[in-house]
């Protein structure tokens, strides 16, 4: 069946991600560590993307930049999944970050109104297709690229509580 609440609207930023030819190449916990999501280059699954629910988080190889790769995070708050996406270059450096606010109650469709048809799972699709094509073609910027203040561990991701279980 289709993941419940935020994680249809996750895994659909996802979808549109990968339609633009970039690779997944973390998910989880591992997406959201900088030295990880740099060394990581091969393709893996979807396996405990949704470990945390309304927490998810994803890593890519930009389709043009090999060397780069893109981190989105996204998380529920209230009633709205908050999706942050940021590009990683290999000399710690990180475009502005994109960030998109789905509200659910405009976005999902009730579950009663759910079928095998994926696109029953979404209302507003307009609203919510021009919303998601803004977010990855902010992902795509290439020349914005900041470098890290000295002493920064990590770039503002949203962060993924720690738990000791992996799910799916």
């Amino acid at each position: 069946g289709a993941p419940p609440g935020a994680g249809r609207l996750a895994l659909l930023v996802h979808a549109a991600v990968l339609a633009r030819g970039h690779r997944l190449v973390a998910v989880g916990a591992a997406a959201q560590d900088d030295s990880s999501a740099l060394s990581a280059s091969e393709d893996v699954p979807l396996a405990g993307w949704r470990a945390v629910p309304g927490s998810y988080h994803f890593c890519y190889i930009p389709d043009d930049a090999p060397e780069a790769r893109i981190v989105v995070s996204a998380v529920e708050l209230d009633d709205v999944l908050i999706v942050k996406g940021l590009r990683l270059t290999a000399e710690g450096g990180s475009a502005q970050p994109v960030v998109a606010d789905l509200p659910l109650g405009e976005h999902l469709a009730p579950p009663e109104q759910c079928t095998s048809d994926p696109a029953s799972f979404f209302a507003g699709w307009g609203a919510l297709s021009a919303r998601l094509e803004g977010f990855v073609d902010g992902l795509q910027r290439r020349n914005t690229a900041q470098p890290r203040p000295e002493g920064a561990a990590e770039h503002e991701r949203l962060k993924l509580p720690k738990t000791g279980g992996e799910g799916e």
